[in-house]
This record gives C-alpha cells, sequence and structure tokens, in this order.
C-alpha cells in the first residue's frame, strides 16, 4: 500500500468545491442577460416616469398661470383691460 499525503476525504471535499463553483458560474451566465433586461427595464421606466413628472410640472405651472390671470382680470375693470389691448389699425384712423 501506497503512503499517500492526500487524504481521501480532502479530496472529495475540494471535487464537491469546485463542483459548487462550476455551478454557481453556469447559474451566473444564465442569471446576466435578465438583469441586463432589467436594467435596461428600470431604466427605461425611469425615464418615462421623468418625462410624465416634467409635463405635471408644466401642466401645473400653465394652470396656476391661468388662475393667476383669471383672478387678476375678475377683480380689475374691465376699461382698463380694454386700453391696455391694441386697437385694429383701421379703427384708429
Amino acid at each position: 500500500m501506497a503512503c499517500y499525503s492526500v487524504r481521501p476525504m480532502d479530496v472529495q471535499k475540494q471535487f464537491l468545491k469546485l463542483v459548487e463553483a462550476k455551478k454557481q458560474k453556469v447559474l451566473e451566465k444564465k442569471e446576466a442577460p435578465l438583469k441586463w433586461e432589467q436594467r435596461l427595464e428600470m431604466a427605461a421606466k425611469a425615464k418615462a416616469d421623468s418625462k410624465s413628472k416634467e409635463r405635471d410640472e408644466l401642466k401645473a405651472r400653465k394652470r396656476s398661470r391661468k388662475e393667476q390671470n383669471l383672478e387678476s382680470a375678475a377683480g380689475g375693470d374691465d376699461s382698463e383691460e380694454r386700453k391696455r389691448r391694441k386697437k385694429h389699425w383701421k379703427h384708429t384712423q
């Protein structure tokens, strides 16, 4: 019988570690495209959200301007409003 410096149990443990590492690599390769796709979807969603938020802010600004104009028009005189408007060229002669 030959004298071995490595025990058979140690060899088995090393083999199992190598097999587990190989499984892990295979799983990572399978999951990589899915992760990439998820990243792309998240980026597209974030872009769409930012655009919709920008539109909402723009609508809110327009709405507040309209409300301010309505308030100022309701409180002011009609004669002042008429004076501010430019008269048609034919009517000024």
